[in-house]
């Protein structure tokens, strides 16, 4: 165990902090995870909206 200590340079535990590698990946994990439910929620909307043209337009060509 110490000489995995030694090669890392740092004591395992609290209070260590985050380097900035740490720091980026993880800044670039929430966006791509924030992305990723951005876009499933537009194609939900998109497919919504399209159930909802398709609706009107049965409606529309009911009533002719």
């Amino acid at each position: 165990m110490r000489d995995t200590m030694l090669i890392f340079g740092r004591r395992p535990g609290r209070g260590r902090g985050f380097t900035i590698v740490e720091g980026v990946i993880a800044l670039m994990l929430t966006a791509l995870i924030a992305m990723a439910l951005m876009e499933l929620l537009t194609q939900e909307s998109r497919t919504t909206t399209q159930l909802m043209d398709d609706l009107t337009l049965n409606k529309e060509a009911r009533q002719m």
